[in-house]
């Protein structure tokens, strides 16, 4: 359990093998019927703002 940061923050993580899946998902995601709808429920959930970080995580040896 996280206990750090504001409460009103909406965090998601996506964990993908590579860039290259990750922008085949969002690919898929843009094409698909019920995004139009998503984004409009969304945007009157929340404000405007917030940051994309895509990490890459290094392999422990």
């Amino acid at each position: 359990m996280h206990e750090i940061g504001p409460q009103d923050v909406v965090a998601v993580e996506w964990e993908y093998e590579n860039l290259e899946e990750m922008q085949a998902a969002w690919d898929a995601w843009e094409t698909n019927l019920a995004t139009p709808e998503f984004w409009e429920m969304w945007e009157a959930l929340t404000e405007r703002g917030g940051n994309r970080e895509v990490w890459r995580l290094a392999a422990q040896r």
